[in-house]
């Protein structure tokens, strides 16, 4: 789906924490684990892709999007502004960007006025100089990514896959399962496995 995105000429989109695997300097070597929804969500990641075109993805702040839908954020827009302001931090050293993904009913079906209390957080933040608003075209234009990231498909693809497509090349019927749909999984990410890497497998008596 990146490639695609990519390939239309996107140059960002937005993705779950979760679907971040491990991440690295641009131009260092050691990858350092995110998974679990544990990467910083204050700044722009570049991730490569099999086509060799890059795009760049922001992880939305996943804590700060649960508060909203959960914890009652949107009964005072004073208490929404400062949960957004609490997710800037004075130990990060780069210009950071706060971003939330909701659901749109959350603004006045599920949280009755939620649209006025959001209303208030922006302009209580602007109105203040706790932050400038922005949006996620003009903060790349001026800060473009300082690290890479990969998700878990590339993970596997480079760790687990080899093992399960030998044992699938030795007839066994619960690794062949796995790699078809391993396969059928990448082609749907749109990412291509040659056809060599995956060799005719004898059928199972």
């Amino acid at each position: 789906m990146l490639d695609i995105l990519a390939g239309f000429g996107i140059r960002f989109t937005i993705l779950s924490p979760y679907q971040a695997k491990r991440i690295r300097k641009r131009r260092g070597r050691g990858w350092r684990d995110a998974s679990g929804g544990r990467i910083d969500p204050s700044m722009p990641y570049s991730v490569r892709l099999p086509s060799g075109n890059r795009i760049a993805v922001f992880f939305y702040d996943g804590p700060v999007s649960q508060a909203i839908a959960f914890e009652h954020l949107l009964e005072k827009g004073e208490h929404l502004a400062g949960r957004l302001q609490s997710a800037f931090s004075d130990s990060r050293t780069w210009p950071q960007i706060v971003h939330i993904a909701t659901d749109g009913e959350i603004y006045g079906h599920h949280h009755k006025q939620g649209e006025m209390a959001l209303a208030y957080a922006l302009h209580h933040i602007e109105s203040n100089n706790l932050a400038k608003l922005t949006n996620y075209g003009e903060y790349l234009e001026r800060h473009p990514p300082t690290h890479r990231s990969q998700n878990n498909f590339y993970q596997l693809l480079q760790k687990i896959y080899p093992a399960w497509l030998e044992r699938a090349s030795a007839n066994d019927p619960d690794a062949r399962e796995w790699v078809e749909h391993f396969v059928a999984l990448g082609r749907n990410l749109s990412v291509k496995i040659e056809p060599p890497a995956l060799p005719e497998l004898r059928k199972v008596s």
